[in-house]
C-alpha cells in the first residue's frame, strides 16, 4: 500500500482588521493592509512538522478596533477563536496581546515576538476577546471567512 502523502507546507490565510495590521508567520512578513473593509489574502509556506507561529500587529485609529482570519495550512482550515476543540493553535485564549510593542529581544531581534519560541509570559501579553461571529457590527459579514470566526481583540483596559 502506498505511503500517504504528507500535507502540504503551503498555506493561505485570508485576514482584515480594523484599522491596521502587519501579518507575520514564523517571524516572516507576509503582509500588511489599511482597509477594514476589503479581506486580504495571502499565501505562505510553513513546515506541517513544527509549529506554525500566526502574529498580528494592530494599530487602531479610533472605535472599536479587531480583526478576524481564517487560514488553511497542513491540510486544516482553522480560524480565529477556533475554540478547544481541535489541535490547533487558535482559541481566542492562546492570542495573546499586549498595549505596547513589543521590545526586542538581544538574542533574536525585534521581531523576536513573531517567533514560535516566544514567551509571552513576559511583557504584559494577555489573552484576546472575542466581538463576536463574522458578520457581527460594526465590521460586518467577511464573504471569504467562515460564519464561525470571530473578530477578536485585545481586553478593554479596566479604570
Amino acid at each position: 500500500m502506498p505511503t500517504p502523502a504528507p500535507p502540504s507546507s503551503l498555506g493561505s490565510i485570508f485576514i482584515t482588521a480594523d484599522n491596521q495590521y502587519t501579518l507575520y508567520v514564523d517571524s516572516s512578513k507576509i503582509g500588511s493592509g489599511t482597509n477594514w473593509q476589503k479581506t486580504q489574502a495571502y499565501n505562505f509556506k510553513s513546515d506541517c512538522t513544527a509549529p506554525t507561529q500566526f502574529a498580528v500587529e494592530l494599530k487602531d485609529q479610533g472605535g472599536p478596533a479587531a480583526f478576524i482570519a481564517e487560514w488553511n495550512h497542513c491540510g486544516e482550515t482553522l480560524h480565529t477563536d477556533q475554540g478547544n476543540s481541535g489541535s490547533d493553535n487558535t482559541a481566542v485564549n492562546t492570542w495573546k496581546c499586549t498595549y505596547t510593542k513589543p521590545t526586542a529581544d538581544p538574542a533574536n531581534g525585534p521581531l523576536a515576538w513573531t517567533a514560535a519560541n516566544w514567551d509571552e509570559s513576559t511583557g504584559g501579553w494577555i489573552s484576546a476577546a472575542s466581538m463576536g461571529k463574522n458578520g457581527v457590527k460594526p465590521w460586518g459579514k467577511r464573504p471569504e471567512i467562515s460564519d464561525e470566526a470571530k473578530y477578536i481583540r485585545i481586553p478593554a483596559v479596566n479604570s
